[in-house]
């Protein structure tokens, strides 16, 4: 069956199922504006264009492209795999129910991509493999629907190909939670209960000025071991080095358990002018820890000076929103790899480079299975307040288990200063979208947290680290 020989059955469906084309073009309504310029990949009978003001479309069917021109829409003949436009030439593109008809749809993603102006957005309506209309059609498996030949994706696998293509910053939206709706369905956010999914894929700006300058060979003039010669000047600090294990505790947790059962006292080493060193003793080790570091910034900050002051394992336990439920019961994760969503990270490694932690400790801590943690992915924000749920779908796609503010910063930091740097995600809550949330335990999780710290430091006895 061929798209010509169907033109004016395909056309007439829309007549027929109104609520059904009325919800999809809400949904995709709520991703395009009118007063960018557009095209649709795939335009069929037009129906769609024209709806939503789109004048220009791409239609390999003759046919089809006739009742699109009658409808007003210019339609070029050629295929999503191979654009007859010019590269930057449109704001957005639309592409409705094209995906599973396609040849080859990464090749179809990176035209796209192509002739999209910087920031432009690729508009994608699509029907989900795991949706109940797909169910219901492969269950049937008509011979006479268009869709007898379709190969169908999820939104996970399209996520994954968009982002191969080269796209970002997705937003969703779903609709058609009934197969024939009896009136016209409001568009809902996600993914997983409608029918039809709306993707937006953004084609990232061009890379700023403020990145490209970097030079990430050369020295900084600001050095943090002036800064604490001059600390040790003005506020009489003895010149001697901090514990060669230290710990940053970004929620004080750990330190406030400390300091109640008088195990802990502050450094007498410590120079720094906005933050408390503590030292404490752990099996026969003395380790120094400190409180209250919380975000990239922050962290990296205070790691600097601690390196120059005597460090020579850094360890960070922070709490941590669940993205995506592991399998492991165990609520503590050593993360490997951090998604780079903060500043701090780029003025010490380029984009390109994956913010991970160092093959050598990575071997070490996971060489012997342990009770303690598991190994995850996270995703480092500098803004926890714009943690929206499209954001969320993304990271999601990235296979990452969690988001945190400090490890992909810590991670670039270590790498570029080749210091050894373990970055543990306390797994404690939802991001607060239930009440009763943030309940890490027993002391607020501290008596674990040192558990967890005890084992790096055995691990690192053994391996002579």
């Amino acid at each position: 069956m061929t798209f010509d020989k169907i033109a004016l059955e395909y056309d007439k469906w829309f007549d027929l199922h109104s609520n059904t084309f009325q919800s999809e073009l809400v949904a995709l309504q709520k991703f395009i504006t009118r007063k960018e310029k557009g095209a649709e990949i795939g335009v069929g009978t037009g129906r769609f264009a024209a709806a939503l003001g789109i004048w220009d479309g791409i239609e390999p069917s003759e046919n089809m492209a006739k009742l699109a021109k009658e409808r007003g829409i210019r339609v070029k003949s050629g295929s999503a795999e191979e654009l007859s436009y010019d590269s930057g030439e449109f704001d957005f593109l639309l592409m409705v129910t094209v995906d599973c008809f396609l040849d080859d749809v990464e090749k179809a993603y990176r035209e796209a991509l192509r002739v999209l102006k910087p920031g432009g957005n690729l508009i994608i309506g699509l029907l989900d493999r795991e949706g109940h209309i797909v169910k219901k059609y492969l269950s049937e498996k008509s011979e006479d629907s268009i869709y007898r030949q379709a190969r169908f994706h999820t939104v996970e696998e399209t996520l994954k190909m968009l982002t191969k293509s080269g796209f970002n910053n997705f937003e969703i939206c779903q609709t058609l939670m009934e197969a024939e709706p009896s009136e016209v369905e409001q568009p809902q956010c996600g993914y997983g209960s409608g029918g039809f999914v709306v993707i937006k894929a953004q084609k990232q700006a061009v890379t700023p000025s403020l990145f490209a300058s970097k030079d990430y060979q050369a020295s900084s003039v600001f050095k943090p071991e002036n800064l604490l010669r001059e600390s040790r000047r003005q506020n009489e600090i003895a010149q001697c080095d901090i514990p060669d294990i230290c710990v940053l505790d970004p929620d004080g947790d750990v330190v406030n358990y400390l300091l109640k059962q008088g195990r802990a006292e502050v450094s007498k080493c410590w120079a720094c002018y906005h933050s408390q060193l503590y030292s404490f003793n752990l099996k026969g080790v003395k380790v120094g820890i400190i409180p209250y570091v919380v975000g990239a910034s922050y962290a990296v900050l205070v790691s600097e000076q601690l390196f120059v002051s005597g460090c020579k394992l850094l360890i960070s336990i922070t709490s941590a929103g669940i993205i995506t439920e592991p399998d492991s019961n165990l609520r503590f994760a050593l993360i490997t790899e951090s998604l780079r969503d903060e500043g701090t990270s780029y003025h010490y490694l380029p984009k390109e480079i994956p913010s991970k932690i160092s093959e050598e400790l990575l071997k070490s801590l996971t060489l012997k299975k342990n009770k303690l943690w598991f190994k995850a992915k996270s995703w480092t924000t500098d803004a926890p307040y714009r943690e929206t749920a499209a954001a969320i779908t993304n990271v999601k796609s990235q296979k990452v288990t969690c988001v945190e503010m400090e490890a992909s910063a810590l991670y670039a930091f270590a790498e570029a200063k080749q210091k050894d740097v373990i970055c543990f995600a306390h797994l404690t809550n939802t991001m607060a979208q239930k009440e009763g949330d943030f309940e890490k335990g027993e002391h607020f999780g501290s008596i674990e947290t040192l558990e967890v710290i005890e084992e790096v430091i055995k691990i690192r006895r053994e391996n002579g680290l």
